[in-house]
């Protein structure tokens, strides 16, 4: 199959027709670079190449969003900053809400256009890990094994997850229309930034969570009473006693 064909499947299965499939799929490869490789096969393209041709194929047929899992792992290092580069100039230049999955925090922060997802991850997780340190060896173990459910499912899942729930036709955006809100704003706030941000934060709180909480559970409260009992302040306590010692797991939970 040649690249345009490729490019071209997902309008054949829409039924559009051959010289509209062709001109649209040259188009595609185009806006990613590839324009003077329309012809050739997947043996005659390099790695780079080939995603080129696969990100092409995603933007053909004029999606509202992307949802792309972890696209540069397979790659070596030159190759994975050059389609990150080449990744955030198409999605600038189409203008399309983009949710990428990634474990690499260099990434992350190069493509991401806020850092919502983390951010939020701690804001909710720590709180979560608080509260798990003071419950029973047992009740702790059932919730967190309730809550690292989302962990067992890649993040692309997660994500079609919230998109069957809250897209536009969505199982809790149409519950939402029968009391008066308007699907389109429920909708559409699912890509925007800070709907991307809650989406992928519920697959991030849970890590926050086992990495904060054997901090939290082996912090000595001996200290924070010593301290206290001496006239520190609550602020005082928080910022020279708690945080020097919580702040690797949090770093480390923000980063991850």
């Amino acid at each position: 199959m040649r690249a345009w064909e490729n490019v071209a499947y997902p309008l054949k299965v829409r039924g559009v027709a051959l010289q509209e499939r062709r001109t649209r799929a040259l188009d595609s490869l185009g806006r990613v670079g590839m324009g003077n490789r329309v012809e050739n096969g997947p043996q005659e393209l390099s790695g780079g190449q080939q995603q080129r041709v696969a990100l092409a194929r995603a933007l053909v047929f004029a999606p509202k969003g992307l949802l792309l899992d972890e696209p540069l792992s397979a790659l070596d290092a030159n190759l994975r900053v050059e389609m990150r580069d080449e990744i955030l100039r198409v999605q600038r230049a189409a203008g399309i809400a983009t949710l990428l999955v990634t474990h690499d925090q260099e990434e992350a922060l190069t493509i991401a256009d806020r850092v919502t997802a983390p951010l939020l991850s701690l804001v909710v997780g720590v709180p979560v890990a608080m509260t798990l340190a003071r419950l029973s060896a047992k009740m702790r173990t059932s919730l967190l094994i309730a809550i690292s459910l989302p962990l067992t499912f890649s993040g692309l899942i997660v994500a079609y997850g919230f998109i069957l729930q809250l897209g536009r036709a969505g199982f809790v955006t149409l519950l939402l229309a029968k009391v008066g809100f308007d699907p389109a704003i429920v909708g559409g706030f699912n890509f925007s930034p800070l709907g991307r941000g809650f989406a992928y934060a519920y697959y991030l709180v849970p890590r926050v969570v086992l990495i904060v909480l054997p901090a939290i559970r082996n912090f000595d409260a001996v200290q924070l009473r010593a301290a206290l009992s001496l006239g520190a302040g609550p602020w005082r306590v928080l910022f020279d006693v708690l945080l020097p010692q919580s702040m690797p797991s949090l770093v480390g939970a923000f980063c991850h």
